[in-house]
């Protein structure tokens, strides 16, 4: 297999929209160069935004400061915990957890 015929086959059954009508023979050329240029332009974008935000991330950092050593962590606003899926966790040791959880609050 070329890299060429690995590439069409991907425009063709990618969920990339767009990809397809660039690489349709029977599409006018001007509106296959619309689509390549539509996907230059949001590609482009894509990247000015995640290096934007991952510069943003990267030199801010999140401290926790507490001022009396005595003051309850509990009593602290953490952000949000996600809790994964049912399926996605071990029923008996996530019991364990939650009770050990309990006993000490």
């Amino acid at each position: 297999m070329s890299l060429k015929s690995i590439w069409v086959d991907y425009c063709e059954n990618g969920s990339i929209h767009g990809l397809r009508h660039v690489i349709q023979k029977d599409e006018k050329p001007w509106k296959r160069f619309m689509w390549i240029l539509l996907l230059v332009v949001a590609s482009t974008a894509i990247v000015v935004l995640v290096s934007a935000s991952w510069e943003k991330y990267s030199y801010s950092s999140m401290e926790v400061a507490v001022d009396d050593p005595r003051y309850p962590l509990t009593k602290i606003d953490f952000p949000a915990v996600t809790i994964c899926p049912i399926s996605k966790i071990i029923y008996s040791k996530a019991l364990k957890l939650v009770l050990k959880y309990i006993q000490l609050i």
